[in-house]
Order: C-alpha cells, then structure tokens, then sequence
C-alpha cells in the first residue's frame, strides 16, 4: 500500500524504496501483472473522489513505467474512489492510498471517471 497526502496524487519520495521493491519483483517475475488501485478518504464529492482515486492509481503506474521500465500491460489500474474505507473516520491518512494485487484473468483495466477533466469547485476539499 502506497498512502498519499491531502487532496494530492504525487508519489512521497519516501515511498520510492517500496515501489523499488515491488518494480524488482516484478522484473524477476515476468508474467506477473499487477492491479494498481486508487482510493479516497470521504470527504469530498464523489465525483472529485473518483477523479483523485484514478489520478493516485496513474501516477504509480507512470512511476512504474517511467522509471523502472516495468511494460505498462503488466499493469491494471483500477479506481474506488471513497469505496472500501479502511478506517470509518472519513479524513483518514489510511484511506488515502493506492493498494496493489497479483492480476487474475478478470481483471480489466477501468476506464478514467468521466468527469476527469472537470474542475473541482471551490466547494470540493478533495482529499
């Protein structure tokens, strides 16, 4: 699990040692693919919500991609947007995350939210 900040989908660099990690094991086990999946806390629409979720799942897979050379078809992303809270409190740092599974033959990748390329309102505390 890869957690991020408030209303951001930037990889923490402090991360960087376990996307490293897992980029290895992914090297040393060519037919392995992986689901890549965002989610929220609750604290903002649903729409900016579902938006954030599929951003955070990207850029871990552009991460993977870019700069560990992992083949993008090895790699599903998925997003939940506020769905499957770990913890109940809405703004917590644990639902902020992006979770990774081994791909079984049903995984499809999910296509963007419709509303990605909509602006958040000032009203939306995305986090």
């Amino acid at each position: 699990m890869i957690h991020f900040g408030r209303n951001s989908s930037q990889i923490k660099y402090s991360d960087y040692g376990t996307l490293a990690s897992i980029a290895k094991m992914m090297k040393a086990n060519p037919n392995i693919k992986l689901v890549v999946t965002g989610f929220t806390d609750a604290t903002a629409q649903k729409t900016y919500n579902d938006n954030l979720s599929y951003l955070r799942a990207k850029e871990i897979i552009d991460h993977f991609v870019v700069n560990h050379g992992i083949g993008r078809g090895r790699l599903i992303l998925q997003w939940k947007g506020e769905e499957n809270l770990l913890v109940p409190n809405n703004n917590s740092y644990m639902n902020r995350r992006v979770e990774f599974s081994l791909a079984t033959p049903s995984d499809i990748e999910m296509d963007p939210p419709e509303t990605l390329n909509s602006s958040p309102s000032n009203t939306d505390y995305g986090y």
